[in-house]
């Protein structure tokens, strides 16, 4: 009798948790997977493509650079990422993997806890892409052959072009762009159905947390910081 009521018991959870644990979906399985083995080495500067010129940038040149190779990347994650989940689900429909809009409660829980993992993807990305991008920039000398700066003389004084805080402001800047390129994806759903149209259609809020920006040293903050510091010495 305890043997049946602990097989009673067990069997009411694992119904339950099939019905209400969306994590464990075959659909949500897939997306992990997906991430995982063909979007995992995606960055949203490609670091080691920034390095094969082996010689020092322009600022203007390397900023135009990693703008087009975050466009890059950002159209991977539109054109190649989205469709994929988005086929993965298609198929899940048919066969009734999905809860259908009737269900209105289960089916908005279970498109929340989609749109917390590719939140996740998405912020893996961009905390990645801002490190490796610090790094680069950090190890002037080493894997950074540096910038090129010239000198002139007005006023009589010896000016840099470009500036000190052109530097700190161009280069800053990208780190705005790697975080909006990580804000543009669309929720599934509203891909999914006909209910949402351009206007209406909500994208996935990835959130940069400050921080783990403020404690970092590879961040956007201990940048400032450090460029902040060389302003302070070229006035002295």
């Amino acid at each position: 009798m305890k043997d049946d009521a602990w097989r009673n018991r067990y069997v009411i959870a694992h119904k339950h948790l099939t019905k209400n644990l969306h994590s464990v979906n075959p659909c949500i399985a897939q997306v992990l997977q997906i991430w995982w083995k063909q979007f995992n080495d995606l960055r949203l500067i490609s670091m080691k493509d920034i390095m094969t010129t082996n010689e020092a940038y322009e600022l203007q040149d390397f900023c135009f650079v990693c703008k087009r190779h975050i466009e890059a990347a950002g159209n991977v994650l539109t054109h190649q990422w989205i469709p994929t989940i988005q086929a993965v689900f298609l198929q899940g429909s048919k066969k009734r993997l999905i809860p259908e809009p009737k269900q209105a409660v289960k089916m908005k829980h279970f498109y929340n806890c989609l749109a917390c993992i590719m939140t996740y993807n998405l912020q893996t990305l961009c905390l990645k892409s801002m490190k490796e991008f610090t790094d680069y920039v950090m190890d002037v000398g080493g894997n950074n052959q540096g910038f090129i700066i010239n000198l002139g003389f007005q006023n009589e004084a010896i000016e840099f072009d470009p500036t000190f805080r052109q530097f700190k402001d161009q280069l800053c800047l990208l780190y705005d762009y790697l975080i909006d390129a990580c804000r543009q994806s669309p929720r599934l759903e509203t891909i999914l159905y006909q209910d949402y149209t351009e206007a209406t259609r909500a994208t996935l809020k990835v959130y940069i947390n400050i921080f783990f920006c403020k404690q970092s040293t590879s961040t956007k903050q201990s940048f400032v910081s450090l460029m902040s510091g060389l302003l302070f010495l070229m006035k002295v």
